[in-house]
């Protein structure tokens, strides 16, 4: 983030310094400087030396003649953009001259993802715009930093960069060839299926602007899907993991840096926040007398959770640490980049995905547990409660405020003990109860018939006749 971007008053801040300059006696370059009053043309003689022109000291040597640093020069002496979010006129050049050819338009570099650069005229370079308008119609930071991924990835299997493709000509030999490629390179199912989704939205972009027709479109994205299962990512943190991660913040208790970890971890981990909506938490949004959150979740939708009593102390004793910072750093932002040694980046004061990501590594590190990241927290949070609730995946779906119940399935990490010993507890068909017959009384053996001989025969002995 430069300069302008931190401070409001740019133009008010370079005024003062152009000003203390001009009272040490240094006058300001041509450019800054009133135009003087018109006088008669006098002709120069080309051979005096009067005639030749004389080099004006640019803004930039006037600061550092000024005793200012030259990195804070050179940002101070930088061609004014105007104000971040506003837009140059349709053919206006980078001064904002109308009438003059230019690729900048419509976009600046800061409303597009790194590396996507200055969104370009459509009839300068049809497969560029067609990458950035489409990178620049994704609602969420987090999503255009996949999508550009994903792009990336394709067109590092060309050999070449995303910039140089000219994706409104692709058709279906093309993507089918993608598609193979990337499943031969030992992709993930999901890695493939995210690529092509960027893919298929380039195109769908592309025949938006009329780069594409409707059929050639309908050809280029008819591909078979990836096929395949492939374990689930993550992990959850085990109930010794946790209770490692507790200790290591008691012994953190009485300073803002702990007070700020255990609001993260209340809002990852107790109420199984994204990274990106616990960052953007406002304060305003945060309502301790009815215990519950309203946050701007995915898609820009508002939602509001409730709050747990473990959630609300934690976040209650932040509050008191936070009005100690709000003084120099007044933000909307519910969390502050807190330092271990209890101060606030004053360059970067609010927290973002990156931040907890570190945070995540910096505690695992410190309590001696497996690494996690902030997603690792979210799907704890979401195999706990499928746990607590004797697995109630509808009441579980909307805590994790997923549009697909198949999403919150996803999600569950219980293992495969804890299921058959679920599947012991209940039981759907209960068979009746055998019932044992009575025993049957042994009928009495019959009498044996008496001996009889046949006549002419006597019996010897030895039983021999």
């Amino acid at each position: 983030m430069g300069i302008k971007d931190n401070d409001s008053g740019y133009l008010d801040t370079k005024a003062r310094i152009m000003a203390a300059i001009r009272g040490k006696g240094y006058s300001p370059p041509a450019t800054q400087r009133e135009p003087d009053p018109p006088a008669e043309a006098i002709p120069a003689d080309e051979d005096s030396p009067d005639s030749e022109p004389v080099e004006e000291p640019t803004e930039q040597e006037l600061l550092e003649a000024a005793g200012i640093p030259s990195h804070v020069a050179a940002a101070i002496a930088a061609p004014d953009e105007g104000a971040p979010g506003e837009l140059p006129e349709v053919g206006a050049d980078a001064n904002g001259a109308p009438g003059a050819p230019s690729r900048a338009l419509a976009l600046r570099t800061d409303l597009l993802p790194p590396g996507a650069g200055v969104l370009c005229a459509l009839e300068d370079d049809p497969g560029l715009y067609c990458m950035q308008s489409y990178l620049a119609s994704r609602v969420s930071g987090d999503s255009k930093r996949t999508m550009l991924q994903s792009l990336q990835r394709v067109a590092r299997m060309l050999n070449t960069t995303p910039d140089k493709i000219a994706w409104h000509k692709l058709r279906f030999q093309h993507t089918d060839a993608i598609r193979a490629k990337l499943l031969d390179c030992g992709y993930s199912r999901a890695t493939v299926m995210m690529t092509l989704a960027g893919l298929k939205g380039v195109l769908r972009q592309a025949k938006r602007l009329g780069l594409m027709s409707v059929e050639d479109y309908d050809r280029a994205t008819d591909w078979d899907p990836a096929t395949g299962v492939s374990l689930p990512p993550g992990r959850e943190l085990l109930a010794v993991d946790i209770q490692s991660i507790q200790a290591y913040l008691g012994q953190l208790e009485g300073t803002a840096y702990g007070a700020y970890l255990e609001a993260v971890f209340a809002l990852c981990l107790g109420l199984g926040l994204r990274g990106d909506e616990a960052s953007n938490v406002l304060t305003v949004g945060l309502d301790l007398g009815k215990a519950t959150l309203k946050l701007l979740g995915k898609g820009h939708k508002e939602d509001e959770v409730p709050l747990g009593p473990a959630e609300s102390r934690a976040l209650s004793s932040w509050l008191a640490w936070r009005k100690f910072f709000e003084r120099r750093h007044r933000v909307p932002h519910l969390l502050l980049r807190v330092q271990p040694n209890d101060t606030v980046m004053k360059s970067r004061p609010t927290c973002d995905r990156k931040q907890l990501e570190y945070l995540c590594r910096r505690v695992a590190r410190e309590a001696g547990v497996k690494h996690f990241s902030p997603h690792d927290l979210r799907r704890t949070f979401c195999t706990r409660a499928i746990r607590e609730s004797g697995g109630d995946l509808a009441t579980v779906q909307r805590l994790m405020r997923h549009a697909d119940i198949g999403t919150t399935k996803r999600y569950d990490r219980r293992s495969d003990e804890e299921r058959h010993a679920a599947r012991q507890k209940w039981t759907i068909w209960r068979p009746p109860e055998p019932v044992e017959p009575e025993p049957l009384e042994e009928p009495e053996p019959p009498e044996s018939p008496p001996e009889t001989r046949k006549p002419g025969f006597r019996l010897l002995p030895g039983g021999k006749t």
